[in-house]
């Protein structure tokens, strides 16, 4: 399998979630959180698991929207499509000016604001994606791509 930079991602491949495959382990945020703040502390994940009705988990991750709303919401252009991670939503967060509209603008919930107020989701590791290998369930899946 060709993958993005040999860096784990599939060429042309959508990190999916299947809510009906989740435990609601949270292993994905630990991994998330160490990966990115050195702690296992969900609170730091990227990746959120959302509890829905019945009792149902969801994993929640940014779905790089073909038209982002994000990106359209944030004014100072914070946030972009990323051409050297395969077309990405990435926030560079030294432009961000914590104005938290991205967090409105998304329709997923996939943008939360940190205890500074700067926005954080999902960056796919830049390239390292940890939460797909290391999830026990296959809940996170990469669909589509080059095999």
């Amino acid at each position: 399998m060709m993958t993005l930079e040999g860096e784990g991602i599939p060429i042309g491949s959508v990190m999916k979630t299947s809510a009906g495959d989740c435990t609601g382990c949270r292993l994905c945020e630990n991994v998330c959180a160490f990966s990115h703040h050195g702690v296992f502390q969900p609170s730091l994940s990227r990746v959120k698991v959302s509890r829905r009705d019945m009792g149902q988990d969801k994993p929640v991750i940014c779905k790089n929207c073909p038209k982002p709303r994000c990106v359209e919401a944030c004014d100072v252009g914070a946030i972009t499509v990323g051409s050297e991670l395969g077309g990405y939503v990435l926030i560079d967060l030294t432009s961000c000016t914590g104005c938290g509209q991205c967090v409105k603008a998304c329709p997923f919930d996939a943008i939360w604001l940190d205890d500074r107020g700067m926005p954080y989701k999902c960056d796919f590791c830049l390239g390292e994606v940890k939460c797909v290998k290391r999830c026990p369930t296959s809940a996170l899946f990469w669909t589509g791509g080059e095999g």
